[in-house]
Protein backbone atom coordinates (compact mmCIF):
# COMPACT_ATOMS: atom_id res chain seq x y z
CA UNK A 1 0.00 0.00 0.00
CA UNK A 2 2.80 2.38 0.90
CA UNK A 3 4.58 1.79 -2.40
CA UNK A 4 1.39 2.01 -4.48
CA UNK A 5 0.38 5.34 -2.92
CA UNK A 6 3.79 6.99 -2.95
CA UNK A 7 4.81 5.81 -6.43
CA UNK A 8 2.51 8.08 -8.49
CA UNK A 9 3.33 11.05 -6.25
CA UNK A 10 7.04 10.57 -6.86
CA UNK A 11 6.37 10.46 -10.60
CA UNK A 12 4.46 13.76 -10.40
CA UNK A 13 7.26 15.39 -8.44
CA UNK A 14 9.83 14.05 -10.91
CA UNK A 15 8.07 15.62 -13.88
CA UNK A 16 7.66 18.89 -11.99
CA UNK A 17 11.42 18.94 -11.39
CA UNK A 18 12.11 18.25 -15.08
CA UNK A 19 9.85 21.09 -16.15
CA UNK A 20 11.37 23.40 -13.56
CA UNK A 21 14.85 22.63 -14.92
CA UNK A 22 13.72 23.70 -18.39
CA UNK A 23 14.31 20.28 -19.96
CA UNK A 24 11.31 20.78 -22.26
CA UNK A 25 11.89 24.45 -22.91
CA UNK A 26 12.02 27.74 -21.00
CA UNK A 27 9.26 28.62 -18.53
CA UNK A 28 7.54 31.89 -17.82
CA UNK A 29 7.52 33.35 -14.31
CA UNK A 30 3.85 32.43 -13.98
CA UNK A 31 4.52 28.82 -14.98
CA UNK A 32 7.22 28.55 -12.31
CA UNK A 33 4.74 29.79 -9.72
CA UNK A 34 2.24 27.15 -10.86
CA UNK A 35 4.90 24.43 -10.60
CA UNK A 36 5.60 25.58 -7.07
CA UNK A 37 1.91 25.19 -6.24
CA UNK A 38 1.90 21.68 -7.72
CA UNK A 39 4.98 20.77 -5.70
CA UNK A 40 3.45 22.13 -2.50
CA UNK A 41 0.21 20.21 -3.07
CA UNK A 42 2.17 17.03 -3.76
CA UNK A 43 4.11 17.40 -0.51
CA UNK A 44 0.89 18.03 1.41
CA UNK A 45 -0.69 14.89 -0.03
CA UNK A 46 2.43 12.87 0.76
CA UNK A 47 2.32 14.04 4.38
CA UNK A 48 -1.33 13.00 4.67
CA UNK A 49 -0.57 9.57 3.20
CA UNK A 50 2.34 9.12 5.62
CA UNK A 51 0.10 10.13 8.53
CA UNK A 52 -2.56 7.63 7.47
CA UNK A 53 -0.07 4.79 7.04
CA UNK A 54 1.60 5.53 10.39
CA UNK A 55 -1.80 5.64 12.10
CA UNK A 56 -2.72 2.23 10.66
CA UNK A 57 0.63 0.82 11.83
CA UNK A 58 0.12 2.20 15.35
CA UNK A 59 -3.42 0.84 15.57
CA UNK A 60 -2.31 -2.62 14.40
CA UNK A 61 0.73 -2.71 16.69
CA UNK A 62 3.13 -2.98 13.73
CA UNK A 63 5.08 0.22 14.33
CA UNK A 64 8.62 -0.35 15.60
CA UNK A 65 10.87 1.99 17.56
CA UNK A 66 14.67 2.37 17.44
CA UNK A 67 15.34 3.67 20.93
CA UNK A 68 18.63 5.48 21.50
CA UNK A 69 20.15 8.31 23.53
CA UNK A 70 19.06 11.51 21.81
CA UNK A 71 20.11 15.11 22.46
CA UNK A 72 17.04 17.28 23.06
CA UNK A 73 18.82 20.41 21.85
CA UNK A 74 19.77 18.69 18.57
CA UNK A 75 16.16 17.56 18.09
CA UNK A 76 14.81 21.06 18.61
CA UNK A 77 17.44 22.65 16.34
CA UNK A 78 16.72 20.16 13.57
CA UNK A 79 12.94 20.62 13.76
CA UNK A 80 13.11 24.42 13.80
CA UNK A 81 15.55 24.43 10.86
CA UNK A 82 13.18 22.31 8.77
CA UNK A 83 10.18 24.48 9.59
CA UNK A 84 11.97 27.85 9.33
CA UNK A 85 10.80 28.59 5.76
CA UNK A 86 7.16 28.00 6.74
CA UNK A 87 7.56 30.14 9.86
CA UNK A 88 9.04 33.02 7.88
CA UNK A 89 6.51 32.71 5.06
CA UNK A 90 3.70 33.02 7.61
CA UNK A 91 5.31 36.09 9.15
CA UNK A 92 5.70 34.52 12.59
CA UNK A 93 8.44 35.10 15.13
CA UNK A 94 10.11 32.09 16.78
CA UNK A 95 12.11 31.89 19.98
CA UNK A 96 13.84 28.77 21.31
CA UNK A 97 14.83 29.02 24.96
CA UNK A 98 18.30 27.60 25.76
CA UNK A 99 18.33 23.85 26.38
CA UNK A 100 21.24 22.23 28.22
CA UNK A 101 23.31 20.28 25.64
CA UNK A 102 23.77 17.48 28.19
CA UNK A 103 20.03 16.79 28.42
CA UNK A 104 19.19 13.61 26.53
CA UNK A 105 16.17 11.32 26.27
CA UNK A 106 15.59 7.62 25.59
CA UNK A 107 13.61 7.74 22.36
CA UNK A 108 13.46 6.95 18.67
CA UNK A 109 15.05 10.05 17.05
CA UNK A 110 13.00 9.83 13.84
CA UNK A 111 9.68 9.39 15.67
CA UNK A 112 10.51 12.18 18.12
CA UNK A 113 11.39 14.51 15.26
CA UNK A 114 8.11 13.53 13.58
CA UNK A 115 6.20 14.57 16.71
CA UNK A 116 8.01 17.92 16.93
CA UNK A 117 7.39 18.65 13.25
CA UNK A 118 3.70 17.86 13.71
CA UNK A 119 3.52 20.20 16.69
CA UNK A 120 5.33 23.00 14.86
CA UNK A 121 3.23 22.52 11.74
CA UNK A 122 0.05 22.78 13.82
CA UNK A 123 1.34 25.84 15.67
CA UNK A 124 2.09 27.56 12.35
CA UNK A 125 -1.24 26.53 10.84
CA UNK A 126 -3.37 27.82 13.72
CA UNK A 127 -1.45 31.04 14.45
CA UNK A 128 -2.25 34.19 12.54
CA UNK A 129 0.35 36.26 10.70
CA UNK A 130 2.48 38.27 13.13
CA UNK A 131 2.05 35.68 15.87
CA UNK A 132 4.70 34.08 18.05
CA UNK A 133 6.06 30.56 18.58
CA UNK A 134 8.23 29.44 21.48
CA UNK A 135 10.11 26.20 22.20
CA UNK A 136 11.65 25.17 25.49
CA UNK A 137 12.70 22.11 27.45
CA UNK A 138 12.66 21.30 31.15
CA UNK A 139 14.44 18.30 32.66
CA UNK A 140 13.86 16.43 35.89
CA UNK A 141 15.70 13.38 37.17
CA UNK A 142 13.34 10.99 35.37
CA UNK A 143 11.86 12.87 32.42
CA UNK A 144 12.26 15.73 29.96
CA UNK A 145 9.41 18.00 28.89
CA UNK A 146 9.57 19.70 25.50
CA UNK A 147 7.03 22.50 25.08
CA UNK A 148 5.83 24.03 21.83
CA UNK A 149 3.75 27.17 22.45
CA UNK A 150 1.89 29.47 20.09
CA UNK A 151 -0.08 32.70 20.28
CA UNK A 152 -2.99 31.37 18.27
CA UNK A 153 -6.72 31.52 18.99
CA UNK A 154 -6.53 28.81 21.65
CA UNK A 155 -8.78 25.80 22.29
CA UNK A 156 -11.97 25.85 24.40
CA UNK A 157 -11.64 23.81 27.64
CA UNK A 158 -14.34 21.33 26.59
CA UNK A 159 -12.48 20.59 23.33
CA UNK A 160 -8.95 20.02 24.66
CA UNK A 161 -9.05 16.23 24.46
CA UNK A 162 -10.80 16.29 21.09
CA UNK A 163 -7.58 17.47 19.44
CA UNK A 164 -6.10 13.98 20.01
CA UNK A 165 -9.04 12.15 18.43
CA UNK A 166 -8.39 10.72 14.93
CA UNK A 167 -9.93 12.61 12.01
CA UNK A 168 -10.95 15.56 14.23
CA UNK A 169 -9.89 19.18 13.64
CA UNK A 170 -10.61 21.76 16.32
CA UNK A 171 -10.77 25.34 15.07
CA UNK A 172 -9.99 26.85 11.70
CA UNK A 173 -6.40 27.29 10.47
CA UNK A 174 -5.16 30.88 10.30
CA UNK A 175 -3.91 30.36 6.76
CA UNK A 176 -5.15 29.32 3.34
CA UNK A 177 -3.46 25.91 3.67
CA UNK A 178 -5.49 22.71 3.65
CA UNK A 179 -6.76 21.31 6.96
CA UNK A 180 -5.32 17.82 6.44
CA UNK A 181 -6.97 14.62 7.66
CA UNK A 182 -6.79 15.30 11.38
CA UNK A 183 -4.31 12.57 12.27
CA UNK A 184 -1.16 14.50 13.20
CA UNK A 185 -1.88 14.97 16.91
CA UNK A 186 -3.49 11.54 17.29
CA UNK A 187 -0.40 9.89 15.84
CA UNK A 188 1.94 12.13 17.84
CA UNK A 189 0.38 11.15 21.15
CA UNK A 190 0.42 7.46 20.20
CA UNK A 191 4.09 7.75 19.22
CA UNK A 192 4.94 9.50 22.50
CA UNK A 193 3.19 6.82 24.53
CA UNK A 194 4.88 4.12 22.46
CA UNK A 195 8.20 5.56 23.68
CA UNK A 196 6.95 5.49 27.32
CA UNK A 197 6.16 9.19 27.27
CA UNK A 198 3.08 11.32 26.69
CA UNK A 199 1.74 14.34 24.84
CA UNK A 200 -0.56 16.83 26.60
CA UNK A 201 -2.03 20.25 25.89
CA UNK A 202 -2.87 23.41 27.83
CA UNK A 203 -4.70 26.25 26.15
CA UNK A 204 -6.42 29.55 26.82
CA UNK A 205 -8.89 30.95 24.30
CA UNK A 206 -7.57 34.18 22.85
CA UNK A 207 -4.08 33.61 24.26
CA UNK A 208 -2.69 30.45 22.66
CA UNK A 209 -1.82 26.81 23.23
CA UNK A 210 1.09 24.84 24.66
CA UNK A 211 1.72 21.22 23.71
CA UNK A 212 4.06 19.34 26.05
CA UNK A 213 5.95 16.26 24.90
CA UNK A 214 7.26 14.25 27.85
CA UNK A 215 9.93 11.57 27.28
CA UNK A 216 12.05 9.44 29.64
CA UNK A 217 15.37 11.04 30.48
CA UNK A 218 18.44 9.03 29.53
Amino acid sequence: MSHELRGPLNVILGYVDLLDLGVHGPLTARQRIDLGSIRQAEQQLLLMINDLLDFLKVQSGQLTYRTAEVSVRDLLTSAVTLMKPAIEKKGLSEHSLPCDPDVTVRADPDRTRQILLNLLNNAIKFTGSGGHLELECEATHEAVQIRVSDSGAGIPPDRLQDVFRPYVQVGAPQTNSKMGVGLGLAISRDLARGMHGDLTVDSTVGVGSTFTLTLPRH
